[in-house]
């Protein structure tokens, strides 16, 4: 009898910890259709939520010299942005909930950086065709953007 009643008790509260967990899963997820792009490239995200995945890179030269874009920009304890980096080779995963035209003002964001640096004049290439609004620039799976800073 008292190990019946220890299992129900334990088969119970395994219920309960599994319906709370996906409680939980289901109040953490946004309505990405009333979210602006900047605000779902600055949500959280999970890979089982993506339906948008493209790979866009960008190479930073400044003054002539190569600079590596960091590794794991977009990604901390708990929460991984849909616009993120992985390694240093200047690859930028697109992993989105939703469809949207990220640009690359939304990775700087994401970033935390100015895409416009102090003493420098910026030039943009996407694919090799100079961009005149830096910030505008529409991500596209397997595109080159350079950002090609010099002195003033």
């Amino acid at each position: 009898m008292k190990d019946k009643t220890f299992m129900i008790l334990g088969f119970g509260t395994v219920v309960l910890v599994i319906g709370g967990l996906a409680v939980l899963a289901a109040s953490q997820r946004v309505d990405t259709s009333t979210l602006s792009t900047r605000e779902v490239a600055l949500s959280c995200t999970t890979d089982m939520a993506t339906a948008f995945h493209i790979h866009p890179r960008l190479a930073i030269t400044v003054d002539g010299v190569d600079e590596s874009l960091p590794m794991n920009i977009g990604i901390r304890s708990g929460c991984m942005n849909p616009l993120h980096t992985h390694e240093e080779q200047g690859v930028i995963h697109v992993e989105s909930p939703v469809q949207r035209d990220f640009t690359l003002g939304d990775f700087f964001a994401v970033w935390g950086e100015p895409l416009a640096r102090e003493g420098y004049a910026l030039t943009v290439l996407a694919d090799g065709t100079i961009a005149p609004d830096p910030e505008s620039v529409v991500f596209k799976d397997d595109q080159q953007i350079e950002l090609l800073y010099s002195s003033k």
